[in-house]
């Protein structure tokens, strides 16, 4: 429930795919959104996949399409929850109101789920198509092999948010971890799969096949004009909707050892839009210099005796980072422990004896999404949290800090 009722896989599973192929992704769209309401719909656009001129080689290619029910393994990663599962079977009358709000969630994992298994086959597709272009503009051979079409599978699954090489269905693991597969994949495509395509002969990989290696330099590419492009109109946007209120128009901050990097600031409100990868990049270059930058722009260390009494080291931040990744389940385990959130903050002073629970299941019954748009709405006003909102839906993550908040998540979900 905390992490349902919007189409995040549109920007965040969907990064790539999104940034890469607007238009597609504008396609897939018209088919996910109607099928939110409608589970008809839903397999209707299975079966337009299943009908394509590729689809008898998704089998071979180990496409990893999802579906509502059957193993854990084969149902999208952030709607595997056995409570949702034994509300939707229960027939008690006293649960009435938490089924009808599992009914909604039920609706918005449809229309991710259709969203999801078009974006894989697109993928397939577009990448199948440009390595053959590739290939006939290097005067090699054109011939699709068994080989090829399982590369390209697990490049379609890599990009999609299905990483290959880790184990899903795993109950205990799922249970600890929250989007464990999804986290990897994009550690994969980011860092990865970029190293196998720039090392072909060193590391074997596709045989250094160029037209192969080309048709994923094409993706990132892409992806890497879109995303610049897509920064570039929200900043625009912004700033048009603050007005001459310079004080609201948008800012960025690009050093990689702050908190906020690469993020746009408005106010208390901060729109991350890299897909969820900052938290590990802001990690690695704290730890890869020692250093961090707060939100007053001060430098700080963060490694022996040069750290400020009182002040965050290292590991504080390596273990708040592990913090970031574990389930629904540990955190709440941990923030009934310590009374404190995810990121630090006290969630109520000592003499509210049930300030903890009550903070800990209501967090866990209320869409995070929504929590963030209402935050946003209250900080940025009418105009720009209209914007916020949509990005928000979308994937986007939008997090308000501050005492003018009425709610002040502080999250960035992976």
């Amino acid at each position: 429930l905390m992490l349902g009722m919007e189409m995040s896989y549109v920007l965040r599973q969907g990064f790539f795919y999104a940034r890469a192929h607007p238009i597609k992704v504008f396609t897939a769209l018209v088919d996910s959104i109607p099928a939110v309401w409608s589970q008809r719909l839903a397999l209707a656009s299975m079966e337009d996949i299943k009908s394509r001129p590729n689809a008898k080689e998704y089998e071979l290619a180990k496409i990893d399409f999802t579906q509502k029910t059957g193993p854990q393994a084969k149902r999208e990663e952030m709607y595997q929850s056995s409570v949702i599962q034994w509300l939707e079977r229960t027939e008690n009358k006293f649960l009435l109101p938490l089924r009808t709000w599992v009914k909604l969630y039920g609706m918005f994992e449809s229309g991710n789920r259709t969203f999801a298994n078009i974006m894989k086959a697109d993928l397939y597709d577009i990448q199948k198509r440009d390595t053959l272009a590739a290939r006939e503009l290097f005067g090699v051979s054109t011939d699709w092999t068994e080989s090829d079409i399982k590369e390209t599978g697990r490049i379609a699954n890599i990009f999609s948010g299905r990483g290959t090489g880790l184990k899903g269905g795993s109950p205990w693991l799922d249970f600890f971890f929250l989007a464990r597969r999804w986290l990897w994949s994009r550690l994969q495509a980011d860092f990865v799969v970029p190293v196998q395509l720039m090392t072909p002969k060193m590391i074997g990989q596709w045989n250094a096949d160029r037209g192969m290696r080309a048709a994923l330099a094409k993706l990132y590419i892409q992806t890497f004009l879109g995303h610049a492009t897509k920064l570039a109109m929200a900043y625009f946007a912004y700033s048009i909707l603050a007005g001459d209120d310079e004080e609201d128009k948008p800012t960025m901050e690009w050093d990689p050892r702050a908190s906020d990097a690469w993020s746009l600031k408005i106010g208390e409100t901060r729109i991350k839009d890299e897909g969820g990868l900052m938290p590990a990049i802001v990690l690695a270059a704290r730890i890869a210099t020692g250093e961090m930058k707060t939100s007053s722009g001060e430098i700080k260390s963060i490694y022996g005796e040069d750290v400020q009494y009182g002040g965050k080291a290292v590991d504080d931040f390596v273990i708040d980072f592990a913090r970031y990744k574990l389930g629904t389940g540990p955190s709440a385990a941990l923030e009934l422990m310590s009374g404190r959130d995810s990121v630090g903050k006290v969630i109520a002073k000592k003499d509210d004896p049930l300030a903890v629970p009550k903070h800990i299941v209501t967090s866990r019954i209320t869409p995070l999404t929504w929590r963030e748009i209402a935050a946003a709405e209250k900080e940025l006003g009418v105009a720009n949290g209209t914007l916020a909102l949509l990005e928000s839906f979308f994937g986007v993550s939008v997090s308000t800090h501050g005492d003018r908040a009425v709610i002040a998540t502080g999250n960035t979900i992976l």
